[in-house]
């Protein structure tokens, strides 16, 4: 736990230190098909849509900052009993987006996962914690305020006591760039 508050402290500094080099800044919704590599989680509960928010800090040498909030929720009836797993996935990565056409952004990136699992049913909830990498690529369409884009990801979860979320994503989703204002300096 302590390693997760240290890693979640560091990335919100960077975050805001790296702000005032930034040229955009993106906030966004998306929607992800997750595809578990688990075998156990894959048999009981299967695949299935969540949803989430993504945020992108562009620098001007193409690359960026990544952060993103995934909510997946799967329930299965199993013997009688109601068994249901809720996640929340925070994903933070370096971005490098290559050049390309004029409208269209290619990018690829790296970084780090942790997720939160609760699974329940009548007899026990189990609450769970872990620490796990992801690799990334996609492509955003750039139009003048917002950005439609498509990617691809794969996290991994190497030792969890719980529930494994290990696995594949595949998205959409559309960021609206927000303005950042640069502060030019006045020659004397």
């Amino acid at each position: 736990m302590k390693s997760i508050k240290l890693f979640c402290l560091t990335f919100l500094l960077i975050i805001c230190s790296a702000r005032a080099l930034a040229v955009e800044l993106d906030l966004g919704a998306e929607l992800n098909y997750f595809d578990p590599a688990d075998e156990d989680f894959r048999q009981f509960y299967e695949g299935g849509l969540c949803y989430g928010l993504e945020s992108r800090l562009w620098f001007e040498n193409g690359f960026g900052l990544g952060s993103s909030i995934d909510y997946l929720t799967r329930t299965r009836i199993y013997a009688g009993d109601e068994f249901k797993v809720e996640s929340l996935l925070w994903n933070s990565s370096l971005l490098y987006s290559m050049k390309g056409i004029k409208w269209l952004r290619p990018y690829f990136g790296a970084g780090l996962v942790v997720d939160y699992s609760r699974e329940s049913n009548k007899a026990d909830t189990i609450d769970d914690w872990d620490l796990g990498y992801q690799a990334q690529a996609g492509v955003e369409i750039i139009l003048k305020y917002f950005r439609p884009y498509l990617q691809i990801s794969v996290q991994e979860t190497p030792e969890t006591d719980g529930i494994n979320l290990s696995g594949y994503m595949t998205g959409i989703g559309v960021q609206f760039q927000l303005p950042i204002k640069k502060s030019e300096s006045k020659p004397e």
